[in-house]
């Protein structure tokens, strides 16, 4: 193994197979469904950072999260072709507001295909552990795309979106 595809695993291992998955038991353990989601919409957002490379670019918050929402799954890229902006309503109403934006729920656990139940003018439900598991499921996605691509674009673009919180990721030697 060489010394980029042991940054970035040390990245995955340690950042988002580590600590976000830790912060997000903690919080429902505590009953915190609502910081939970906050939490997973921010770390879908900075997955999506490293897809892109944009990560920390002001104006790049939208097209980051909407980035990661292929690795989350079909259903999610569903959503969005229905007409359902869940960065705008479920993202930026939870960081923004508080809360979701217009009639929703959220709800630490239920059996549900997807993470966010929605439509153009219903209710939203966000069911945090469903969500949790899509979005570890496809970071792990992310990083098995960029370990095998290491000269490529997508390697490129994480290690551009790293340098910018100060993690190197070496070229390989």
């Amino acid at each position: 193994m060489n010394a980029s595809q042991k940054a970035i695993l040390h990245l995955f291992d340690e950042h988002v197979f580590g600590a976000m998955r830790t912060e997000l038991d903690w919080a429902l353990r505590g009953a915190a469904a609502n910081l939970a989601a906050l939490g997973l919409v921010a770390y879908t957002e900075f997955l999506g950072g490293i897809v892109t490379g944009d990560l920390g670019r002001q104006g790049s918050s939208g097209s980051n999260f909407r980035a990661f929402l292929p690795y989350l799954g079909s259903d999610y890229e569903d959503l969005a072709r229905r007409g359902v902006d869940i960065y705008e309503r479920v993202r930026c109403g939870l960081a923004h507001e508080y809360f979701i934006k217009g009639e929703s729920t959220i709800l630490p656990q239920a059996s549900a295909p997807c993470g966010i139940i929605s439509s153009m003018n219903g209710p939203t439900y966000f069911i945090v552990s469903v969500y949790r598991d899509h979005l570890f499921s496809g970071a792990r996605k992310l990083r098995d795309e960029i370990l095998e691509n290491q000269n490529g674009s997508t390697t490129a673009r994480a290690r551009k979106a790293m340098s910018t919180v100060g993690i190197t990721i070496p070229l390989q030697p």
